[in-house]
């Protein structure tokens, strides 16, 4: 009787220490109102005029008075709403707090520099004043990219950084001098949070985050779930070093990795209705940075085709009836033996008076892969084990 006894204080003690190693980022859900096609640098002379006449005053001389934002701009710069998510992230000594966007794609933290000057990509944004961190010192130059979303040139360094209650000591991130984001993300974000699992690839890389986990005696894993409110808020949580059954119901399914340097799983199929399209050695990518579910070309004309979707210009998205909204049918992904259903108010943004799909063909050139976007991730709790190389998935 004892035996069982401690054996099952045991196995509390060990439960409880587990609960008390996982560490909970509050997120907020972010409404971005973006072009669907990507900015080019090039053609973007007109955009600064645009931030200019929607964000600011003007002085009688035609000078912009930069100290005098408008509150409630009239309109959006665009008309295509999406959802971001960002966390609080602090840096240096005393602490700078900046709000980044969460990316599992990528590996690295960057955010927006004290000497980033140019006008529409930086001045709307906190900047890193290194000049103001006892703690900071600089390593090297490096670019940074992630195609048709950002790049950035930054100055990399090492500093203290402050992760929710984890706090690194000589954390290597990147500060932007220059930086472009894409009418994909919100352009007010002061940098990007990678996520992702691709590994360093030189000495002075910062390291990913499941080898930080490590360093800080966590279990390389971590957890998503985008709930509709929380607290009062839309938002959601990145959980680190495990995941919290709370957030779930049933049981997780899990997925070996189709790749070594992405959340990448087997697919293997679509189904829309009763027609059920198998694939053969199709991957797809979780990606929480992106509300878009991005599938091959011809299969996101097709879907869209049969639930009414009707392009507007060749680079546009679908648009469909909004007064058909509720006779549209369900789309199903199968992973495994599983299927992951979504319902039209999943995977129709709404826009003002026009409903968009979120099912659009693959974007980064060169890619195979489907993505399966925010919009897909915050109907299911997802788990990022990067211990056993694995996917869980389980419903909300």
């Amino acid at each position: 009787m004892k035996l069982i006894q401690l054996l099952a204080l045991s196995l509390l003690n060990a439960v409880s220490l587990k609960e008390k190693k996982l560490i909970t980022i509050d997120l907020e859900e972010v409404e971005h109102f973006s072009s669907l096609e990507e900015q080019d640098t090039k053609k973007s002379g007109s955009f600064l005029e645009e931030v200019k006449a929607k964000f600011f005053t003007q002085k009688n001389s035609g000078e912009i008075d930069f100290l005098r934002i408008k509150k409630n701009p009239k309109e959006p710069l665009t008309n295509s709403r999406s959802i971001q998510y960002t966390a609080k992230i602090e840096i240096g000594t005393p602490p700078q707090e900046f709000k980044v966007i969460l990316d599992t794609q990528s590996t690295p933290l960057w955010v927006t520099g004290i000497d980033c000057a140019d006008f529409a990509q930086c001045f709307l944004h906190r900047k890193f004043d290194h000049s103001k961190s006892k703690s900071y010192s600089k390593i090297t130059q490096k670019n940074y990219s992630r195609q048709n979303l950002y790049y950035a040139y930054v100055n990399l360094g090492q500093d203290k950084v402050k992760l929710g209650k984890l706090e690194f000591d000589d954390m290597s991130f990147g500060s932007a001098y220059y930086r472009f984001i894409t009418g994909q993300l919100p352009a007010h974000a002061d940098g990007v949070l990678g996520l992702g699992l691709g590994e360093n690839e030189g000495e002075n890389d910062p390291a990913s985050i499941l080898d930080l986990l490590k360093d800080q005696g966590l279990d390389p894993i971590f957890s998503l779930y985008l709930n509709s409110k929380q607290g009062g808020k839309r938002g959601g949580a990145l959980e680190l070093g495990g995941y919290d059954s709370k957030h779930f119901k049933g049981k997780l399914h899990w997925y070996p990795l189709s790749s070594d340097t992405e959340w990448a799983v087997k697919l293997n199929s679509i189904k829309v209705q009763n027609d059920e399209l198998e694939l053969e050695d199709t991957e797809a990518v979780f990606d929480i940075s992106l509300p878009w579910i991005e599938i091959s070309p011809i299969v996101a004309e097709l879907l869209n085709k049969q639930i009414g979707g009707q392009l507007k210009d060749p680079y546009g998205p679908y648009y469909l009836n909004c007064a058909n909204q509720d006779q549209l049918p369900n789309i199903s992904f199968k992973l495994g033996n599983d299927v992951y259903t979504l319902k039209p108010e999943d995977y129709v943004f709404e826009s003002y008076d026009q409903c968009i799909s979120v099912i659009q063909p693959i974007r980064a050139q060169g890619s195979s892969k489907w993505v399966l976007g925010n919009r897909f991730l915050k109907k299911y709790y997802t788990v990022f084990d990067g211990d056993k190389f694995r996917v869980g998935l389980a419903k909300l």
